[in-house]
């Protein structure tokens, strides 16, 4: 999001040069709730990651996570690299439609076919309908524009020697956010770590 931003004077050009060099993928988030963890009942534990092949690329990915803890049953499913661009063009409704088709063939009357290596039940009963549905693109929101963390390409942090820009301050002005963690890169509590670092920054620069 710096590249949105106005610097005068202007950044140094190690910075400027990184803003360019790591961008945001294409993601969704999308959240089921259930009355109670269906697939647990069945002896699921309610995760699915898949790679696509065929009609996409290697950068196509889905995943379905448990994320219960006691009641309602939670899941969320994630959608990322080419796959997120098809449902970009999909109406809410297709969208919703193919997410529920994707968590039927996992966890429901089709889950018998996801691997031969691994033994279900040969019928396993329809899947319930969800009590409720939310979805979040990171494309569409005004302050990641994409994925929820910078994509760095080959070199980047090493062979072209901008690693240090990535958290160095630039006089009064010092950097956070979850593509400037230490641990936890893409994750929220990476991002929290950051501006931690990043006050202490600023307050021992005072």
């Amino acid at each position: 999001m710096t590249n949105f931003i106005g610097f005068d004077p202007i950044l140094p050009p190690d910075r400027a040069q990184l803003q360019h060099r790591v961008p945001t993928g294409s993601f969704w988030k999308i959240w089921l709730c259930y009355d109670e963890a269906f697939w647990r009942k069945r002896g699921l534990v309610g995760e699915s990651i898949s790679i696509y092949a065929g009609d996409y690329s290697p950068n196509a990915r889905e995943s379905a996570f448990d994320e219960t803890s006691d009641k309602p049953g939670l899941m969320s499913v994630f959608i990322a690299g080419d796959r997120a661009r098809d449902f970009n063009r999909l109406t809410r409704a297709e969208l919703k439609a193919q997410v529920l088709k994707e968590i039927s063939h996992r966890f429901g009357t089709d889950g018998a076919q996801l691997s031969e290596r691994v033994t279900f039940p040969a019928i396993l009963p329809q899947n319930p309908k969800p009590d409720s549905y939310f979805e979040f693109n990171w494309s569409m929101d005004e302050w990641t524009r994409g994925d929820f963390a910078g994509c760095m390409g080959p070199g980047v942090w090493t062979g072209s020697g901008f690693g240090p820009a990535v958290r160095e301050p630039i006089g009064r002005v010092h950097w956070a956010g979850v593509d400037t963690s230490t641990y936890s890169y893409h994750c929220v509590s990476g991002a929290a770590q950051s501006g931690e670092r990043a006050a202490k920054e600023a307050l021992a620069a005072e």
